[in-house]
């Protein structure tokens, strides 16, 4: 990362730390809920076909360049579903914006015309295919792998969030091998809240735990490129199910756009009220939806993305250069 890009980055981490300031600079936009998937753990699959209009999408990205965003990160559902994502995501890269897609990568070799458009993606693995298709399918690890590959061959920023759940656990050494042969950082996270009738893909905790210090051990034994967490970051989230207080830079330096229009600090923290709602007062209402959001310190935040941003903002001088190094 050169010097102008490190300033860009500073600057508004500076801001919103000592003069509490707001820049979103990383915008995550929900499309859709649709998803070919049924994850045991994830709480955000739903049959319902609901969408935000591609129209007000438009109008968002502008708003969202107008502020001073770097950052959009089109997700779900599978946001390869939704009809218009390749359209918005060459929106967002002729208004200067980076854009990220969270892809569960069953459709990509299918729609590679948006890798024309987008900066980075991000895909989930479970573990290697045995454990992964189990989980998604038979043959999901390939296209999973495939994704990664096409990725690459256009030079896009590529990265694979691994949630720990009862069955990943095992799957940790693997994983990393699989990220040091295709060259691809892995973040590792702890399950969100899923159903009440799913908690049996809840690790123990006890499992869980040693698989976070496995990787923290891994991160200070010259892994640190595959493993996208820092050490402070997996620190914090070593601690699941008892997080302790952590100061969030969500409502200063991040936000997230519901499907419902509900501008939110993030998708997991029910005890922030959204800041208002783009379908409602119309996308010229973002900035200050964003702006009235109630900013608060969460103490059980699992987003391991988040953490990163939250240690930097703290500030942890070591969590801030891991994730300029990501950038």
């Amino acid at each position: 990362m050169n010097l102008r890009t490190a300033t860009s980055l500073a600057l508004p981490f500076i801001g919103a730390r000592v003069l509490g300031s707001r820049t979103p600079l990383v915008v995550g936009i929900q499309l859709t809920l649709r998803c070919n998937f049924r994850c045991d753990y994830c709480t955000r699959t739903s049959d319902q076909r609901i969408e935000l209009p591609s129209e007000l999408v438009g109008h968002l990205l502008e708003e969202v360049a107008r502020l001073g965003g770097r950052k959009v990160v089109f997700t779900g559902g599978e946001p390869l579903l939704y009809a218009g994502v390749v359209d918005l995501a060459r929106r967002g890269h002729d208004l200067g914006l980076s854009v990220s897609l969270n892809t569960n990568g069953t459709f990509l070799q299918r729609q590679q015309e948006i890798l024309g458009w987008i900066t980075d993606l991000t895909t989930s693995l479970d573990g290697g295919r045995e454990v992964h298709d189990q989980v998604r399918g038979a043959g999901s690890f390939d296209k999973v792998v495939e994704s990664l590959r096409l990725a690459r061959d256009r030079g896009i920023k590529r990265r694979v969030t691994v949630v720990l759940h009862r069955l990943s656990l095992d799957a940790v050494d693997e994983l990393l091998a699989l990220g040091e042969s295709e060259d691809v950082p892995l973040t590792f996270q702890p399950v969100f809240d899923p159903p009440e009738d799913r908690t049996d893909v809840y690790p123990a905790v006890g499992a869980y735990r040693a698989a976070i210090d496995l990787l923290i051990e891994a991160k200070r034994s010259g892994r640190s490129r595959v493993i996208a967490n820092s050490i402070e970051g997996l620190r914090y989230l070593r601690e699941w199910p008892d997080l302790s207080w952590s100061r969030c830079a969500g409502g200063f330096l991040f936000c997230r756009v519901q499907v419902n229009g509900d501008v939110v600090i993030c998708a997991e923290n029910k005890a922030s009220p959204p800041g208002g709602n783009v379908l409602r007062d119309g996308a010229r209402a973002f900035e200050r939806a964003f702006r009235g959001l109630e900013v608060l310190s969460c103490g059980t935040c699992p987003c391991a993305n988040h953490v990163e941003i939250n240690q930097a903002f703290a500030p942890n001088v070591g969590a801030a250069l891991n994730l300029a190094r990501l950038v």
